[in-house]
């Protein structure tokens, strides 16, 4: 058996591996069962429900729109970053970090619209189901469950999430490194000094910023300036 992900659940060890061709038939016959389903119990299609959205307002073109700048912005950001060294360079960089945060978030708020909500997106969930039912295995390489009923049928629900999120990056080809890339942002400033490998900020970040924003640390500096007004006042007194 071809492993496709391998995972750790409370210090055991356990894989997603590739579906046999019966695997595949039924994983394939679970989606279109719940997309029927789904359709009978009164659940939009993917396409009538960017229908209804863009028609109430809930996901219109300028939502689309604001999506697409983003994209642009940071790329655009990204090409500017590669010329750059210094303070000029890491404000660009925390301002990628920004627009990718907010293209994630709006990212995430369209497929949650259209996808979870969706005879496709009910369909894909139970999909993912007996993924994970059928193509789980421990250590000794035996299916964890077997089929969908043991499961659902699980008592260890945090167990059967792990394996169901597992599966769900197995089946789009995906591991959970993808899921935190490294972009060009945060590398730029890992090479130059700003964050360290755990991405926490570094001394040479702090100083800068102390430096931008006028703020005089207490230490040698003060006492130097101190002692130059009492010589002064010491003068005119005499």
């Amino acid at each position: 058996m071809e492993k496709l992900i391998n995972f750790e659940y409370k210090k055991e060890k356990f894989a997603i591996v590739r579906p046999t061709q019966d695997d595949l038939m039924k994983i394939d016959m679970e989606y279109r069962r719940a997309f029927s389903d789904g359709i009978r119990c009164g659940l939009m299609t993917q396409f009538e429900a960017k229908k209804r959205f863009k028609k109430d307002g809930v996901w219109d073109d300028s939502d689309e729109e604001c999506l697409q700048n983003l994209q642009m912005g940071i790329i655009t950001a990204e090409n500017k970053l590669k010329e750059k060294t210094g303070a000029e360079g890491r404000k660009i960089a925390f301002e990628i970090t920004e627009k990718r945060n907010e293209l994630l978030e709006l990212i995430n708020d369209k497929t949650k619209l259209f996808s979870s909500q969706t005879a496709e997106g009910y369909a894909m969930e139970n999909k993912t189901v007996m993924f994970a039912s059928l193509c789980t295995i421990d250590n000794s390489g035996r299916r964890v469950f077997g089929n969908k009923e043991k499961f659902l049928a699980h008592n260890d629900h945090e167990f059967t999430a792990t394996c169901f999120g597992q599966a769900s990056l197995a089946d789009y080809g995906m591991t959970e490194k993808d899921l935190n890339p490294e972009y060009a942002e945060r590398k730029w400033l890992t090479d130059n000094e700003y964050i360290d490998d755990d991405g926490n900020f570094t001394e040479k970040y702090y100083n800068e910023i102390l430096q931008e924003n006028n703020v005089v640390q207490k230490g040698k500096n003060v006492k130097k300036k101190t002692t130059k007004k009492r010589k002064k006042k010491t003068a005119k007194k005499k």
